[in-house]
């Protein structure tokens, strides 16, 4: 009888955990392609390898080839929706396509030094920008004309509207892609860095811009700094001083007013101002042979201005021209992805239903995009699913229903 009971619990908890990952699977099924939950590529590749790989239903490869074709190269090939990399290596295209495998939060940063060295174009986020440019400026140009405001103001202000401008135009987009769409339109020369670039690299020029307010100025550069190699390579290229370098009256004025009277120890007064205080210091050459005890050299930087050759580099431009490049690399990384989970869920949509009717819907959490708000109240039958995702830089995805 003990046994009887037993067996009948086992039987029963096994019908239980087979019922509760039936029932979180069906959750997931609609799920794992919303952006911001960053889905692993590797869930993606186990989910594919447990299906009958037979010819009639196994998906895509996770990834696609790469594939020559006469404008470039497409790095996701047989995916739903597919992109080229445009007048570029093999040994480039690729090491892109291993940048979007990575995913997300990994690949961005590389990726935008890949966009900046190398002037690179996706031809399908070239032809976005080709297809809505005018309809993006027009808007832009009557929110200034009805603009009050904007045609009384001084040019700072004017600056900071137009910004402003630039974000509310792009609402005007049909294809609204995912992120600071915006930046897209911007004109610019990717030329404009490539000399710079080649002498000093990308890690540097990024230092200089983060820092481009403290030019002619001492800069405390901890070792832990993210900018802290960059700075050391200024300093042994000429586009910074650093430590005993720096002109003491600059690197005193660095230091707080503590510091300073610590260094001064002035049996008679102790300093109010930090000029106070450094005309002392600057008068008794004693007391400058201990600023060592005070003052930790290799952490002070003093940033030059560029070099005569690149007086003409306009910083704010090339600025413009990263923050496209950047927009570039993170539509890239989102269309990717998504299209790799579209692959993915067309084929689970025939493992879940096999010859049960249902249709395809499309789902997406850019509230802004008309494009996709369009496809969400469409029906789309089984043999004839829609595109996903539905242009570069959507972040819709596809789900399925009984009717």
């Amino acid at each position: 009888m003990t046994g009887l009971i037993i067996t009948l619990g086992f039987v029963i908890f096994c019908f239980y955990m087979a019922r509760k990952t039936y029932k979180r699977q069906k959750e997931q099924k609609g799920k794992l392609t919303i952006p911001g939950e960053n889905p692993n590529l590797s869930d993606y590749k186990k989910v594919q390898f447990n299906f009958d790989m037979s010819e009639q239903t196994a998906p895509p490869k996770a990834t696609g080839e790469l594939r020559k074709v006469s404008e470039g190269w497409v790095i996701n090939s047989g995916m739903p929706f597919e992109l080229t990399i445009l007048d570029c290596t093999k040994e480039l295209a690729q090491r892109i396509k291993e940048l979007c495998e990575d995913g997300y939060y990994k690949a961005e940063k590389e990726m935008l030094v890949l966009f900046a060295t190398h002037n690179i174009k996706v031809k399908e986020i070239e032809e976005y920008k080709q297809k809505y440019r005018k309809t993006f400026f027009d808007r832009y140009e009557q929110l200034r004309r009805e603009s009050t405001e904007y045609q009384n103001a001084d040019p700072q202000d004017r600056a900071d509207m137009d910004e402003e401008f630039f974000q509310q135009a792009q609402d005007s987009l049909y294809e609204l892609a995912s992120y600071d769409a915006y930046k897209l339109f911007c004109s610019y020369d990717m030329t404009i860095d490539d000399e710079f670039l080649q002498e000093y690299g990308f890690d540097v020029l990024n230092a200089y811009f983060s820092y481009a307010n403290k030019i002619g100025k001492v800069a405390v550069i901890g070792k832990d700094n993210y900018c802290r190699a960059a700075f050391e390579k200024m300093a042994e290229t000429g586009l910074a001083f650093r430590g005993k370098d720096i002109p003491l009256e600059e690197l005193l004025t660095s230091q707080t007013l503590k510091t300073l009277n610590e260094i001064a120890d002035n049996p008679e007064k102790e300093f109010k101002r930090k000029y106070q205080a450094i005309e002392y210091i600057i008068a008794h050459p004693e007391k400058q042979e201990k600023l060592g005890e005070y003052i930790s050299f290799r952490e002070l930087f003093k940033l030059l201005p560029l070099p005569e050759k690149y007086a003409n580099l306009d910083l704010d431009q090339v600025r413009m021209m990263w923050d496209c490049h950047r927009e570039e690399a993170r539509i890239l990384l989102l269309t990717y992805s998504h299209a790799q989970y579209s692959a993915r869920d067309l084929h689970q949509a025939k493992e879940y239903h096999g010859n049960e009717p249902y249709v395809f819907r499309v789902s997406a959490s850019n509230e802004q995009c008309k494009c996709a708000k369009d496809m969400e109240k469409q029906k789309f039958p089984r043999n004839n699913p829609p595109k996903v995702p539905c242009h570069v830089g959507c972040n819709c995805w596809l789900k399925t229903t009984q009717n």
